[in-house]
């Protein structure tokens, strides 16, 4: 008998402690991450503080970098681009000493989004090309994919449509090929404005009008009603 209790003690010590390691702390992500979405930026702060607490503690490396990647987005959020930066060169070194290349590509996508947010669009240029190489290496398409986009988003900021036109390009086929229809409609609708951005108003509404088609045949509500914002303003531009 009390070799049975002795085994069921070890068993829920056992339980606690994983609970301590592993579901604490993602429960304080998950909840962080509902509050970052609802705006609720000084809540979601906190839980991200508590789960790096114990990611600490328990020397759980790769997932305080996640935690602090997503503080530097509250940070960048609020404007305090400095602390983010701070928070995100953290995380990559964390990154660079795990040999955690994915979170690497990652956190050097964030950097150039922080630079990009800030109007420093040389430095932000750089950081998403460095991310954008690594992921190319390594065959992480999600992040290939999300810093062609930032890349092709950084040209179109500077002016220089005919290039994130061709940063667009590959987004869009990637996100046809495994038919991501979000991200197909806010490609379509990036390229549509910049069309309008170079006054071809009907390249740019042919554009919209294929984007519009998307997220309708998805059920995308909240894309459809900003690619029809953006249709009536192209269409007001042609009356003149």
């Amino acid at each position: 008998m009390v070799h049975v209790l002795t085994i069921i003690v070890i068993v829920v010590l056992i339980y606690l402690v994983a609970f301590q390691v592993i579901g604490m702390p993602s429960i304080y992500m998950a909840s962080g991450n509902r509050d970052y979405a609802a705006g609720k930026y000084d809540k979601a702060m906190k839980n991200y503080e508590k789960a790096i607490k114990i990611y600490r503690m328990f020397n759980r490396k790769k997932a305080e970098a996640t935690a602090l990647g997503n503080m530097a987005l509250i940070y960048g959020a609020r404007g305090d681009f400095d602390k983010a930066l701070e928070n995100l060169g953290t995380a990559l070194d964390i990154t660079k000493n795990e040999g955690y290349t994915e979170g690497e590509v990652n956190i050097l996508s964030s950097i150039g989004v922080m630079y990009g947010s800030r109007g420093e669009i040389e430095k932000s240029i750089q950081y998403h090309t460095r991310s954008l190489n690594i992921a190319v290496d390594i065959g992480y398409k999600q992040g290939e994919g999300a810093n062609l986009v930032n890349l092709a988003l950084m040209y179109k900021k500077k002016g220089d449509f005919d290039k994130a036109l061709e940063y667009f390009e590959k987004p869009l086929f990637i996100s046809r090929k495994i038919r991501f229809s979000q991200g197909e409609v806010s490609v379509l609708k990036n390229i549509g404005l910049i069309h309008a951005e170079k006054k071809d108003y009907a390249k740019a509404l042919s554009y919209l009008q294929n984007a519009e088609s998307v997220a309708k045949r998805a059920n995308l509500k909240w894309e459809i009603q900003s690619v029809q914002t953006s249709i009536s303003e192209i269409e007001s531009l042609m009356k003149g």
